[in-house]
């Protein structure tokens, strides 16, 4: 079985699942030796070792990390083949092409689809979920119709954007972090958040560039305790006492009830969160897109009335 081959990604989830080759094969309704020797085969190939068979349960080794990485990615490409293959032999079909941050998605898409669907349900939505200069690439050539976005003044000047209202950000502290006690007694100021150990998405996120921005205003450097590509698990982690984060209202929304951490708000002249969807300034628009635009626009605007 030659590397690329997408299969692999099935064997090395059922592995990480089971914990063991045995557990494993009998899910994927193969022979354990069948199994083990694959694996084998594809480390041969690769010249070094994916999983380390000394952890309880079996665990990926750096190299199987960005093995499997690999491997989800040629996954997403041929799915987007797919999808582009299905348009060209279906060119009548009702479709809307959409690109999302994975983390905006999903707080917004369970808000907006629904709704439109309801309302238009024939047309068939083509999501894809990137960083915010992958998709804004793919829409200026011609790949998407629709992109979410987040920070309208850093986008490309070839769209046209629709804003929303501005949202606050909150300071996620947990129960067991050292400022917790403080921050519950007195008000702390930014310089000293900005001080603290921080968990930050990954560069080239939108909510990363916001904090990056910040720190150039305050003229600091960051400590990054850890960095992730998920603001649910920077938030997470912050209320576990891991370090301090950063994220939008309706990021922290979902887990304000889960612990007793503090969620201190940060001055909007401070730090903002704007959110916006766009087109390419020259397109021409369909009716189904014209309606999500302004869906979108309506949604978002009855959810700053709800939690205001």
């Amino acid at each position: 079985m030659k590397t690329n081959n997408p299969e692999i990604l099935t064997y090395l989830d059922a592995l990480l699942r089971t914990g063991n080759f045995t557990k494993a094969s009998q899910q994927l309704f193969i022979s354990q030796p069948y199994l083990t020797q694959t694996i084998k085969h594809i480390e041969q190939q690769l010249g070094t070792t994916i999983l380390n068979r000394q952890s309880v349960p079996l665990q990926l080794t750096q190299a199987g990390k960005l093995y499997y990485q690999y491997l989800e990615q040629l996954t997403l490409t041929e799915a987007q083949f797919h999808k582009s293959l299905n348009r060209l032999n279906h060119p009548d079909f009702p479709r809307l092409r959409l690109g999302i941050l994975p983390s905006l998605g999903t707080f917004f898409l369970p808000l907006l689809l629904p709704g439109f669907s309801k309302n238009f349900p024939d047309v068939k939505i083509d999501l894809f979920e990137a960083l915010p200069n992958e998709t804004e690439h793919r829409l200026l050539h011609g790949e998407l119709d629709l992109v979410i976005g987040q920070n309208p003044e850093i986008a490309s000047p070839q769209l046209t954007m629709y804003e929303c209202q501005s949202e606050n950000y909150l300071a996620v502290i947990g129960q067991t972090h050292p400022l917790y006690q403080k921050a519950k007694q007195t008000p702390i100021e930014t310089e000293e958040l900005l001080n603290q150990a921080l968990i930050l998405t990954t560069s080239g996120s939108a909510i990363r560039r916001q904090i990056d921005q910040l720190f150039m205003q305050y003229k600091q450097q960051p400590i990054i305790k850890l960095e992730t590509a998920h603001i649910y698990t920077a938030i997470l982690l912050a209320q576990e006492g891991l370090g301090i984060t950063f994220a939008p209202q309706s990021a922290i929304e979902p887990f304000q009830n889960r612990n007793q951490a503090l969620h201190l708000p940060i001055s909007s002249t401070v730090l903002c969160s704007k959110y916006y969807i766009a087109h390419e300034k020259h397109m021409t628009l369909t009716e189904e897109t014209q309606a999500f635009i302004h869906h979108f626009l309506q949604v978002f605007a009855h959810y700053q009335k709800q939690t205001k």
